[in-house]
């Protein structure tokens, strides 16, 4: 397993301030530009100044799913690289139902100052919110808990879980040479919640994007970023999936085919992809360039 080795910086006196918006999404365009662009502007604060943060949520009112994974992935992954748990302070929100909602959702657990030692916290405790490099280690602890509030949830499921955590430890990292990966690991962040309605599992990497990799392959350098994604989503399409395979699209869709009510969409670079039920997929490009992936299930489950 790739351990997190922190750079251990050492923070100058004055804190950057961050007000983070109203809508904290990635999902609309509006919401996911700023979004992208205050964690950019946190990430060189720290990375490049040398100064802590302070990111102020007093009068964000709406966070969604996909910010709040991919939030929690660059919180904690600056907390990981300095080696300074309080790196990053952060204000709480005016708003009590989006305040309750971060605390019964174990979201403030995962971002509060911290190391290793509360990433690992998180699994042992089985928050919803978790990151991990090692699929040896979480993939089952995931599974389980998904099976043991679930029992019925099609076992498709359980693969496409698999397929994605697995992608990331052997793809996401692979071509960025600007990424510290031997300072995080080919680490992903996760958020598995489990309501009476439905079953949503979110996961994310801070690597090179789908469209990126697909990008390095001559023959696509002309695709629009939705489309690349389109195409490594195509059965027998192995470049970016599991070596041998070339069938790791197939695991990630089957969730959703021929069900009702249940999505599978990603977000990656600059490009969006959605396939929902048995219909043909939508892809296509949008202006805010995520620094990684975020793929995402949502499924009816009855209890």
């Amino acid at each position: 397993m790739k351990g997190s080795q922190s750079r251990q910086i050492r923070t100058t006196g004055k804190s950057y301030t961050i007000r983070m918006p109203k809508n904290v999404c990635i999902y609309l365009d509006e919401h996911c530009m700023k979004f992208v662009s205050l964690m950019r502007d946190m990430n060189l604060a720290i990375h490049s100044q040398n100064r802590s943060v302070i990111l102020d949520f007093s009068e964000t009112e709406e966070m969604t799913a996909g910010a709040a994974v991919m939030l929690f992935a660059e919180v904690t992954r600056s907390q990981l690289l300095t080696g300074l748990p309080n790196v990053i302070t952060i204000i709480r929100p005016k708003n009590p139902n989006l305040w309750g909602l971060m605390r019964n959702s174990g979201l403030w657990d995962a971002i509060k100052p911290g190391g290793e030692k509360k990433l690992q916290g998180l699994w042992e405790k089985n928050c919803p919110f978790a990151s991990g490099n090692d699929p040896d280690a979480h993939l089952a602890s995931t599974l389980n808990s998904f099976r043991n509030a679930r029992p019925n949830l099609p076992r498709r499921f359980d693969s496409a879980i698999q397929e994605a955590i697995l992608n990331v430890v052997h793809h996401a990292y692979e071509y960025n040479r600007n990424l510290p990966t031997d300072s995080i690991g080919t680490r992903w962040w996760q958020y598995a919640a489990i309501t009476k309605e439905d079953v949503r599992f979110t996961i994310c990497d801070l690597g090179i994007g789908i469209p990126n990799k697909i990008l390095y392959m001559p023959e696509n350098r002309h695709l629009p970023h939705g489309h690349c994604i389109e195409k490594a989503m195509e059965d027998g399409f192995s470049t970016l999936f599991r070596r041998g395979r070339g069938m790791g699209s197939r695991d990630l869709k089957r969730p959703v085919v021929n069900t009702e009510a249940e999505s599978f969409s990603i977000f990656s670079n600059n490009g969006i992809y959605s396939y929902i039920q048995n219909r043909e997929p939508i892809c296509g490009d949008r202006p805010a360039c995520l620094p990684g992936t975020v793929v995402e299930w949502k499924m009816e489950v009855s209890a």
